[in-house]
């Protein structure tokens, strides 16, 4: 892993994916490669797991919130909570099912044969249960392209205002992945880990203070196949100096 605000000097390039390339990325890893898409799940939910634990050590927090959406950054979710179930009080808030041939599916359903509780947004005492967590947020990723509504702006908004640690994947839910604003509600994030490398996002200009400081997990992307579908910037804190 690779704590941008903690170890860049400034001086190394630093690779970005657009979400669209990120998205390519991994098509040629699974496809071009043959790395299978729950091997790349499973690098990004240790690399998560890692930090979770770390900022939950800090805090003094032994239990763990874990909000999974329905695609693959709900699969991390599920993944990132089967890890922490051995040394944390795990809780798994599902916004609904994932695709049933999925890979979010297959680590749903490894967190269900552990035992793990799973409920609902509509559960009654999650306010509650909310307070004093660390709460991992793997609600939406960088596909989002609409306003949260419904039930899930409540639950993000349920976070928001709660005292709960936040790490979000990828980037915090309901942030725009290529500027960096908030689509509408949006989580606010206190550390974010984000797969393979930088989005725009992330280095936009008043950016952290929903994100938090940010981890880039390694996936197991071989760094020139990286670099071929990222760019690069020497100054992550604003990108500006990015180029193909």
């Amino acid at each position: 892993m690779f704590a941008m605000n903690d170890h860049h000097d400034g001086e190394t390039p630093v690779p970005i994916l657009a979400p669209d390339r990120a998205r390519a990325l991994d098509r040629h890893l699974v496809e071009a490669l043959g790395i299978p898409g729950i091997i790349l799940m499973e690098h990004a939910a240790l690399g998560i797991a890692a930090l979770v634990r770390r900022v939950a050590a800090t805090h003094g927090r032994d239990r763990a919130v874990v909000l999974c959406g329905t695609g693959n950054n709900g699969g991390d979710g599920w993944a990132v909570a089967r890890l922490l179930h051995e040394d944390h009080e795990v809780l798994v808030v599902s916004t609904g099912t994932p695709r049933t041939d999925s890979d979010a599916a297959v680590n749903a359903e490894a967190t269900r044969r552990l035992g793990i509780e799973i409920v609902d947004m509509d559960s009654d005492d999650l306010e509650r249960r909310l307070s004093g967590a660390v709460v991992v947020d793997a609600l939406f990723g960088i596909g989002l392209d609409r306003p949260i509504g419904g039930r899930v702006a409540d639950l993000v908004e349920m976070v928001d205002r709660s005292d709960a640690i936040v790490i979000a994947v990828d980037l915090p839910s309901g942030m725009d992945a290529s500027t960096g604003r908030p689509t509408g509600p949006c989580i606010r994030a206190d550390a974010t880990a984000t797969m393979a490398a930088l989005k725009p996002g992330l280095v936009a200009e008043g950016a952290d203070s929903l994100t938090g400081p940010v981890t880039i997990v390694d996936i197991g992307a071989p760094r020139r196949i990286l670099e071929r579908f990222a760019d690069v910037a020497r100054s992550p804190a604003t990108g500006d100096d990015a180029d193909s």
